[in-house]
């Protein structure tokens, strides 16, 4: 099975943000859907290592990147806004389903080509024409075959964070996920000036569902 984090006490006394919603079935009180709140680790080790039992500090923009990306604006310690897109999903459909399916068999890495993706992302807003362009310029010689993959992840993950970063915040981006999927990211924020701090998402599911527990028993 999965490595179990380790958690400290500390974790357990962390905070909880919350939002206030409605219910939707019939009239009554409102319910809440929390999140504990983490601190990203003094000792550093990228941010990895998380000494409290969820997300982030009370003020902060959370990204959580997977099939479908979760971009989260905490402010005081509630979610202040929450926004899904679909690059993942995306980026499977195009390598599974569409003309560009050989080229997206071969692995993406940051590097170059995939900052020129996010760059592209980033800037412009022709994303159906450029996929097209992918294609195109490998087989006129214009782009390497072995740079098709990372270059349509970079475009994916560059207009994610167009959308991601239309916040006001300036804080550091707290990038929550499979290392993986941090490590692009984390590249992608970086191409376009800003911090990323990287949580290992199962450490912080597991100690954020113990930290929930122990508050409702």
């Amino acid at each position: 099975g999965f490595p179990r984090p380790a958690l400290t006490r500390r974790a357990l006394r962390a905070p909880i943000a919350c939002i206030d919603r409605p219910r939707r079935a019939h009239a009554g009180p409102a319910r809440r859907l929390c999140a504990p709140a983490v601190r990203p680790s003094r000792q550093g080790h990228q941010g990895r290592e998380v000494l409290a039992a969820g997300l982030v500090e009370p003020e902060a923009l959370v990204c959580h990147p997977g099939t479908h990306n979760k971009w989260t604006v905490l402010h005081q310690a509630r979610i202040q806004s929450f926004r899904t897109v679909m690059t993942g999903e995306l980026f499977s459909l195009l390598k599974e389903h569409s003309i560009l399916a050989d080229l997206l068999a071969l692995p993406v890495e940051p590097g170059d080509a995939f900052e020129a993706g996010v760059r592209h992302g980033l800037e412009m807003d022709d994303l159906q024409a450029e996929l097209f362009s992918v294609r195109a310029r490998v087989l006129l010689g214009k782009a390497a075959r072995e740079d098709a993959a990372s270059y349509t992840s970079g475009l994916l993950i560059g207009g994610d964070l167009r959308i991601g970063l239309g916040s006001a915040t300036t804080q550091p981006v707290m990038v929550m996920a499979r290392p993986e999927l941090t490590r692009l990211y984390a590249a992608a924020l970086a191409a376009a000036g800003r911090k990323a701090v990287e949580l290992d998402g199962e450490q912080c599911f597991l100690s954020g569902i113990k930290h929930i527990a122990e508050r409702i028993q």
